[in-house]
């Protein structure tokens, strides 16, 4: 086998990882919103103890989930997610308890 054609095959496998690996990467922006959501969610004591609503950004949408006392404080919790910087989307998969 040609020496380069030995070198690309070598070299595919770990770009392949590479690229794989790119999609995991962590936006500090996503993570900053992360925290920002939750701690306005925990001041809200209607939405449960913090932490009852899990909390994920990617690409500056929120994705809220969890179990809530009512179908209104599940509403409330999309409000207060949206009115965080840099939140451009909420989508909600928010449930009542009872």
């Amino acid at each position: 086998m040609d020496i380069r054609m030995n070198h690309l095959v070598r070299a595919i496998p770990a770009l392949l990882l590479a690229t794989s690996l790119m999609g995991c990467a962590v936006n500090k922006q996503d993570e900053k919103i992360t925290t920002n959501v939750r701690a306005a969610l925990a001041t809200h004591s209607d939405l449960g103890p913090p932490g009852a609503i899990r909390v994920q950004a990617r690409e500056n949408v929120v994705y809220l989930s969890g179990l809530v006392n009512s179908g209104y404080s599940g509403e409330n919790a999309v409000a207060v997610a949206s009115q965080v910087d840099g939140v451009t989307n909420v989508v909600s998969n928010v449930s009542p308890s009872k």
